[in-house]
Protein backbone atom coordinates (compact mmCIF):
# COMPACT_ATOMS: atom_id res chain seq x y z
CA UNK A 1 0.00 0.00 0.00
CA UNK A 2 1.45 3.36 -1.04
CA UNK A 3 1.61 6.63 0.91
CA UNK A 4 -1.53 8.01 -0.74
CA UNK A 5 -3.64 5.08 0.49
CA UNK A 6 -2.22 5.39 4.01
CA UNK A 7 -3.05 9.10 3.96
CA UNK A 8 -6.59 8.32 2.78
CA UNK A 9 -7.16 5.86 5.62
CA UNK A 10 -5.75 8.32 8.16
CA UNK A 11 -7.95 11.11 6.82
CA UNK A 12 -11.05 8.94 7.25
CA UNK A 13 -10.14 8.38 10.87
CA UNK A 14 -9.07 11.91 11.80
CA UNK A 15 -11.00 14.39 9.62
CA UNK A 16 -14.73 15.24 9.75
CA UNK A 17 -16.78 14.13 6.75
CA UNK A 18 -17.32 17.70 5.50
CA UNK A 19 -13.58 18.35 5.48
CA UNK A 20 -12.90 15.05 3.70
CA UNK A 21 -15.52 15.91 1.06
CA UNK A 22 -13.94 19.31 0.49
CA UNK A 23 -10.48 17.82 0.10
CA UNK A 24 -11.80 15.20 -2.32
CA UNK A 25 -13.50 17.86 -4.46
CA UNK A 26 -10.24 19.84 -4.50
CA UNK A 27 -8.24 16.74 -5.47
CA UNK A 28 -10.74 15.73 -8.19
CA UNK A 29 -10.78 19.28 -9.54
CA UNK A 30 -7.01 19.30 -9.90
CA UNK A 31 -7.12 15.96 -11.71
CA UNK A 32 -9.81 17.23 -14.09
CA UNK A 33 -7.95 20.45 -14.94
CA UNK A 34 -4.93 18.37 -15.97
CA UNK A 35 -6.90 16.25 -18.45
CA UNK A 36 -5.78 16.78 -22.07
CA UNK A 37 -9.23 18.04 -23.06
CA UNK A 38 -9.27 20.63 -20.25
CA UNK A 39 -5.71 21.75 -20.94
CA UNK A 40 -6.64 22.16 -24.60
CA UNK A 41 -9.37 24.58 -23.56
CA UNK A 42 -7.13 26.99 -21.67
CA UNK A 43 -3.87 26.38 -23.55
CA UNK A 44 -5.17 26.29 -27.14
CA UNK A 45 -8.79 27.43 -27.55
CA UNK A 46 -8.65 30.56 -25.40
CA UNK A 47 -5.37 31.78 -26.97
CA UNK A 48 -6.87 31.17 -30.42
CA UNK A 49 -9.91 33.26 -29.49
CA UNK A 50 -7.68 36.06 -28.22
CA UNK A 51 -5.46 35.97 -31.30
CA UNK A 52 -8.52 36.20 -33.55
CA UNK A 53 -9.84 39.40 -32.02
CA UNK A 54 -12.12 38.10 -29.28
CA UNK A 55 -12.46 40.56 -26.40
CA UNK A 56 -15.44 39.19 -24.44
CA UNK A 57 -16.38 35.62 -23.51
CA UNK A 58 -19.34 33.94 -21.86
CA UNK A 59 -18.39 30.72 -20.06
CA UNK A 60 -21.36 28.42 -19.42
CA UNK A 61 -20.89 26.12 -16.44
CA UNK A 62 -18.07 26.84 -14.02
CA UNK A 63 -16.18 24.93 -11.32
CA UNK A 64 -12.81 25.15 -9.61
CA UNK A 65 -11.12 23.23 -12.41
CA UNK A 66 -11.90 26.16 -14.75
CA UNK A 67 -9.60 28.47 -12.75
CA UNK A 68 -6.91 28.55 -15.46
CA UNK A 69 -9.50 29.76 -17.97
CA UNK A 70 -10.38 32.61 -15.63
CA UNK A 71 -6.69 33.38 -15.13
CA UNK A 72 -6.09 33.50 -18.88
CA UNK A 73 -8.98 35.89 -19.45
CA UNK A 74 -7.78 38.16 -16.65
CA UNK A 75 -4.17 38.31 -17.81
CA UNK A 76 -5.11 38.81 -21.48
CA UNK A 77 -7.74 41.48 -20.83
CA UNK A 78 -10.69 39.39 -22.01
CA UNK A 79 -13.97 40.46 -20.42
CA UNK A 80 -15.34 37.24 -18.94
CA UNK A 81 -18.90 36.41 -17.94
CA UNK A 82 -19.80 33.11 -16.26
CA UNK A 83 -23.13 31.43 -15.59
CA UNK A 84 -24.08 28.35 -13.58
CA UNK A 85 -27.40 27.17 -12.19
CA UNK A 86 -25.74 26.03 -8.94
CA UNK A 87 -25.38 28.92 -6.44
CA UNK A 88 -22.30 27.22 -4.95
CA UNK A 89 -20.48 27.76 -8.26
CA UNK A 90 -20.44 31.51 -7.59
CA UNK A 91 -17.17 31.03 -5.71
CA UNK A 92 -15.52 29.92 -8.96
CA UNK A 93 -17.22 32.43 -11.27
CA UNK A 94 -15.98 35.68 -12.79
CA UNK A 95 -15.83 38.31 -10.01
CA UNK A 96 -18.58 40.87 -10.57
CA UNK A 97 -19.81 39.17 -13.75
CA UNK A 98 -21.13 35.82 -12.56
CA UNK A 99 -24.79 34.92 -13.10
CA UNK A 100 -26.64 32.37 -11.01
CA UNK A 101 -29.30 30.93 -13.27
CA UNK A 102 -30.35 28.66 -16.10
CA UNK A 103 -28.38 29.14 -19.33
CA UNK A 104 -31.60 28.54 -21.25
CA UNK A 105 -32.77 31.92 -19.90
CA UNK A 106 -29.55 33.94 -20.10
CA UNK A 107 -30.87 36.24 -22.82
CA UNK A 108 -33.63 37.15 -20.35
CA UNK A 109 -31.43 37.25 -17.24
CA UNK A 110 -28.99 39.72 -18.82
CA UNK A 111 -30.95 41.71 -21.43
CA UNK A 112 -28.73 43.33 -23.99
CA UNK A 113 -25.71 41.09 -23.36
CA UNK A 114 -23.50 40.82 -26.44
CA UNK A 115 -20.24 38.85 -26.34
CA UNK A 116 -17.71 37.88 -28.97
CA UNK A 117 -17.63 34.21 -27.99
CA UNK A 118 -19.48 31.66 -25.91
CA UNK A 119 -17.99 28.45 -24.49
CA UNK A 120 -20.46 25.80 -23.37
CA UNK A 121 -18.36 22.90 -22.11
CA UNK A 122 -19.57 19.89 -20.13
CA UNK A 123 -23.14 21.17 -19.99
CA UNK A 124 -25.01 18.97 -22.49
CA UNK A 125 -25.93 15.78 -20.69
CA UNK A 126 -24.96 17.31 -17.34
CA UNK A 127 -28.07 19.35 -16.57
CA UNK A 128 -29.10 20.40 -20.06
CA UNK A 129 -30.35 17.01 -21.14
CA UNK A 130 -33.51 16.90 -23.23
CA UNK A 131 -33.82 18.02 -26.84
CA UNK A 132 -36.08 20.84 -25.67
CA UNK A 133 -33.49 22.05 -23.14
CA UNK A 134 -30.63 21.83 -25.65
CA UNK A 135 -32.60 23.79 -28.25
CA UNK A 136 -33.40 26.45 -25.64
CA UNK A 137 -29.77 26.67 -24.45
CA UNK A 138 -28.35 27.04 -27.95
CA UNK A 139 -30.95 29.63 -28.92
CA UNK A 140 -30.21 31.58 -25.72
CA UNK A 141 -26.42 31.62 -26.11
CA UNK A 142 -26.78 32.51 -29.79
CA UNK A 143 -28.97 35.38 -28.68
CA UNK A 144 -26.22 36.87 -26.50
CA UNK A 145 -23.36 36.17 -28.95
CA UNK A 146 -22.66 38.68 -31.70
CA UNK A 147 -23.54 37.73 -35.27
CA UNK A 148 -20.38 36.22 -36.71
CA UNK A 149 -19.11 35.48 -33.20
CA UNK A 150 -17.85 32.12 -32.02
CA UNK A 151 -19.70 29.41 -30.11
CA UNK A 152 -17.71 26.45 -28.81
CA UNK A 153 -19.54 23.37 -27.57
CA UNK A 154 -17.64 20.77 -25.54
CA UNK A 155 -19.60 17.54 -25.18
CA UNK A 156 -19.41 13.77 -24.72
CA UNK A 157 -21.22 11.71 -27.38
CA UNK A 158 -21.94 8.91 -24.91
CA UNK A 159 -23.55 11.35 -22.51
CA UNK A 160 -25.51 13.60 -24.87
CA UNK A 161 -27.44 13.00 -28.10
CA UNK A 162 -26.05 14.55 -31.27
CA UNK A 163 -27.20 18.10 -30.63
CA UNK A 164 -25.93 19.24 -34.05
CA UNK A 165 -29.05 17.70 -35.59
CA UNK A 166 -31.41 19.71 -33.37
CA UNK A 167 -33.37 22.67 -34.72
CA UNK A 168 -31.47 25.42 -32.85
CA UNK A 169 -28.08 24.12 -33.98
CA UNK A 170 -29.17 24.13 -37.61
CA UNK A 171 -30.72 27.57 -37.22
CA UNK A 172 -27.94 29.43 -35.36
CA UNK A 173 -24.65 27.51 -35.72
CA UNK A 174 -22.32 26.99 -38.69
CA UNK A 175 -19.13 24.88 -38.30
CA UNK A 176 -16.00 26.98 -38.74
CA UNK A 177 -12.27 26.99 -38.20
CA UNK A 178 -10.78 29.17 -35.49
CA UNK A 179 -7.38 30.19 -36.79
CA UNK A 180 -5.71 26.84 -37.46
CA UNK A 181 -8.16 24.88 -35.26
CA UNK A 182 -10.46 22.49 -37.09
CA UNK A 183 -14.24 22.74 -36.63
CA UNK A 184 -14.16 19.53 -34.55
CA UNK A 185 -11.43 18.45 -32.13
CA UNK A 186 -11.66 15.00 -30.53
CA UNK A 187 -10.13 13.62 -27.34
CA UNK A 188 -10.25 9.92 -26.44
CA UNK A 189 -11.69 8.61 -23.16
CA UNK A 190 -9.51 9.09 -20.10
CA UNK A 191 -9.33 7.89 -16.50
CA UNK A 192 -12.18 10.17 -15.44
CA UNK A 193 -14.41 10.29 -18.53
CA UNK A 194 -15.32 6.96 -20.13
CA UNK A 195 -16.57 8.66 -23.31
CA UNK A 196 -14.61 10.69 -25.88
CA UNK A 197 -14.78 14.48 -25.59
CA UNK A 198 -15.43 16.75 -28.57
CA UNK A 199 -14.94 20.48 -29.01
CA UNK A 200 -17.08 21.80 -31.87
CA UNK A 201 -16.40 25.32 -33.16
CA UNK A 202 -19.12 27.38 -34.78
CA UNK A 203 -19.88 30.80 -36.19
CA UNK A 204 -23.13 32.23 -34.86
CA UNK A 205 -25.68 33.33 -37.44
CA UNK A 206 -28.72 35.45 -36.64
Amino acid sequence: MDAFHYATILARIVLPKAVRSGLYRWYLGRRIERLPSRRYLHEVILPALSQNGCRSVLFVGVRGYNRRCLEFCRTHQLTLWTIDVDPAASLDGAPGRHIVGDVCLIDQLVPGMSVDATIMNGVLGYGVDSEEQVNAAIAAVAGVTKAGGICIVGWNPGRSPDYSQFASSKRYLRPTQLGKLAPRNRFPPDKIQTDPHFYDIYTVVK
